[in-house]
């Protein structure tokens, strides 16, 4: 069986911002907007040696249809070559143009590794600098690595001889107020009103500081239009490559696997136990920009595991870390365990669980509370594994920051609809915000926040939100800040059967008449000291699925156009004694993201037929559908994960639809075609249970799956005897209510 892809679609108004597709980021092209293209056909055209670096070269090259080498001695190199912004009137137009409404610069690059004299680098990224000033301002310089080979590998290619990379760079550009500071991010900014700009190129590498780096620009444009808003959702699939993954700590290198459409197989461990595995670090592209979103508004990391069957278990452990590259090496890890996640089967073998890890938590929680955005971050992935006969592979990476539609009680002007609950000791204001104390125990609620269509303003925004939540799902955000036991946690001595503390934690409920309760933390004994004192600084950013109307899914299910909402704030900890102290801060309810399909499944994808998943953003809320399929195929609505073998050749025009509450739904089209498909094997009903009291009989068969059948009967076996009981049964089971005195004989047929 072979599949092919005859087309796959995406609106014009995504292409034009460079979108992340199946791992490719597609180039920006121009719908009539004022444009200047430079093709270096025949010379360097605009671009220029920087005379004041004595290791720059700028030179001409017939490769790639004609392109610019850029060259240099390796290190962190900032201005090699520039480009006069305002060399000649058609360039100048563009860029006054883009200064005023925004704009995108495009560059192609390429870079071959015999072009880089004295041996591989640990890693090599390209930048592009934006430079504009006056005689009444001293330049600015933004920078901002945007390309490259982070860890010799680039584009998901691993560095190697006669290997060719070729990136496809869009890049947005603005005006900002002259003089006005300049931030590192991945958006050229330029003063409005400057006298001059240039746009210089840069490299930085790390490990061959005396050895020459070139890379190539075979063609450069700038687009002036407004860009389009950002994805609301980007993801590396690993359809063709490993985007940036690597190993660490001497765990073995991570190898790009044809298997599930594409994915990462990491290496084997060398021995049962917990080791770092590998890491990945989004940078310049899609997925690096949600995540410094993420890292200011909090999102999702998901991502796809799997391995064999059985292997899911809470045997073994996952644990990953964010780390910043550029600001600072605070380390912020979440650990799971495996067999805390739904498993889903791939089929021939083989389970994949859908693992998410809220960003807020890694970003704005933990020690060192890492919230700034920085260029670029290390997701770095540990296991810990008891069989070192395993394989895991990773898929489909996403990264979904959490929308702009939020509102929230902050505290600062009171309690601002909270109330003490009747089993707290405690519950007031302290500062900007609000801290109870608490008696040991369980399930002891603290306070009561009611929203709803008057009192308080802040908490009416929060109610109005809530409606919306309703509708389409979200989350609640709450920030929790050292938590400590008036009394320590050794138990008195006198106390005859002590009972052990396991940990506190943190519960909320959702009072709708019934009360909905989740715990979406609890720290365990060993984080605290024997005096009940945390790390200093313990903070963690608590969040709670706010699911809509009808959801069976984890988290609160919000009721459609309730007067009010209320929420229940307390704690659980048996084994204590004394109060627990408790600070609490920004009560925050964030509306689920609009669907935006940006992925389907990569064919073909293997033996099992189709595996993969469609991706979009609202995923833990929406439901997935397709119309088209071919037979054998499959959608699963709630995870988006494809399978299936099909088994009737033709070509099918098959649309894919993410559906998220009351918002516009979001599809993608594609027309695959199937040939060679081996048909199913025909149902054969076995009966395998027959039972006969009297009254009734009762017959059970397999061997049909959901393939319907019809049940006869006959007493005395002769041809014309068989009398229908019942037709078109698909349950595999059938049950006579009247079943004649004497012998009997029943029959299961495919009709």
């Amino acid at each position: 069986m072979t599949f092919r892809r005859l087309y796959t679609s995406v609106s014009p108004g995504r292409l034009a911002a460079g979108v992340l597709f199946s791992s490719v980021l597609l180039a920006a092209p121009s719908f009539g907007a004022l444009t200047y293209t430079m093709t270096f056909d025949e010379d360097t055209e605009l671009i220029q040696v920087n005379q004041g670096n004595e290791n720059a070269m700028v030179e001409w090259s017939p490769l790639f249809g004609g392109s610019v080498a850029i060259s240099t001695v390796g290190g962190w190199q900032n201005n090699i070559a520039f480009i006069n912004m305002r060399a000649v009137p058609e360039l100048e137009e563009a860029f006054l143009a883009a200064l005023a409404d925004g704009g995108v610069i495009s560059m192609t690059v390429h870079i071959r590794q015999e072009d880089n004299v004295g041996g591989d680098p640990n890693w090599y990224e390209g930048m592009l600098v934006a430079q504009s000033g006056d005689e009444a301002e001293p330049p600015n310089s933004m920078w901002d690595q945007e390309f490259g080979a982070a860890d010799r590998v680039f584009n998901g290619t691993p560095w190697s001889p006669g290997v060719v990379h070729t990136r496809q760079v869009n890049i947005p550009m603005v005006g900002v107020g002259l003089g006005e500071a300049t931030d590192r991010n991945s958006t050229l900014e330029f003063w409005t009103g400057a006298a001059w700009a240039n746009l210089r190129f840069g490299l930085n590498s790390e490990g061959l500081e005396n050895s020459r780096f070139t890379y190539y620009v075979s063609e450069w444009s700038l687009v002036a239009e407004p860009p389009p808003p950002p994805p609301l959702i980007a993801a590396y699939t690993f359809d063709t490559g490993l985007e940036s993954f690597v190993a660490i700590e001497g765990s073995g290198d991570p190898v790009h696997s044809t298997n599930f459409g594409g994915s990462v197989m990491l290496a084997p461990p060398a021995a049962e136990g917990w080791a770092w595995r590998a890491r990945v670090s989004p940078g310049g592209d899609d997925v690096g920009e949600l995540m410094r979103t993420s890292a200011e508004r909090g999102g999702m990391l998901r991502f796809d595991l799997i391995s064999q069957e059985g292997n899911f278990t809470d045997a073994g452990g996952l644990q990953v870390a964010v780390q910043p590259q550029g600001g600072g090496w605070a380390w912020n890890e979440i650990e799971r365990t495996m067999g805390a996640a739904p498993v889903s089967s791939l089929g021939d073998g083989w389970d994949v669980i859908r693992m998410a890890y809220p960003l807020s938590s890694f970003l704005a929680g933990g020690v060192n509370n890492q919230v700034a955005p920085v260029a670029a971050y290390h997701i770095h992935f540990g296991f810990f594994i008891a069989d070192t006969e395993a394989r895991y592979f990773i898929d489909n990476l996403s990264i979904e920051p959490y929308s702009e539609n939020r509102a929230q009680v902050d505290f600062t002007t009171g309690l601002e609809g909270f109330a003490k609950e009747p089993g707290s000791s405690f519950f007031f204001r302290s500062g900007d915000t609000i801290q109870f104390f608490n008696p040991a125990g369980q399930n002891v609620w603290a306070g009561r926040g009611t929203f709803g269509s008057s009192g308080n303003a802040k908490a009416v925004d929060v109610y109005e939100r809530l409606l919306e939540a309703a509708e389409k799902g979200g989350v609640l955000r709450i920030n929790l800040m050292n938590p400590t036991t008036v009394s320590g946690i050794v138990p008195p001595p006198d106390e005859e059967t002590p009972q052990e503390f396991t940990g506190l934690s943190i519960n909320v409920g959702l009072d709708s008449g019934s009360l909905q309760v989740v715990t979406p933390i609890t720290i365990g004994a060993g984080t605290f000291d024997a005096m009940g004192q945390l790390p200093e600084n313990f903070r963690r950013v608590l969040e709670v699925p706010l699911q809509p109307e009808g959801s069976d899914r984890p988290g609160l299910v919000l009721t459609r156009n309730a007067p009010n909402y209320q929420f229940l704030i307390g704690t659980s900890a048996a084994g204590l004694t004394g109060d627990i102290v408790v600070s609490l801060d920004n009560f925050e309810v964030i509306v689920a993201n609009d669907p935006e399909i940006i992925h389907t499944p990569a064919l073909p994808s293997g033996a099992a037929g189709i595996v993969g998943r469609v991706l979009s953003s609202g995923e833990g809320f929406g439901e997935f559908s397709a119309s088209g399929l071919p037979p054998g195929v499959s959608i699963d609505p709630v995870t988006g994960l494809v399978t299936g073998t099909p088994t009737e050749d033709g070509v099918y025009d098959v649309v894919f639809t993410m559906t998220v509450g009351d918002a516009e739904d979001s599809t993608l089209p594609a027309q695959w075609e199937v040939t060679g498909a081996v048909p199913p094997a025909p149902a054969i009903p076995v009966i395998v249970e027959f039972a006969m009291d009297g009254t009734t009989a009762e017959l059970v068969w397999t061997g049909t799956g959901t393939t319907p059948v019809n049940v006869l009967r006959s007493t005395t076996l002769a041809t014309g005897s068989w009398e229908l009981l019942a037709e078109g049964v698909t349950a595999g089971t059938f049950t006579d209510e009247d079943p004649p005195v004497g012998k009997a004989f029943y029959m299961v047929v495919v009709p």
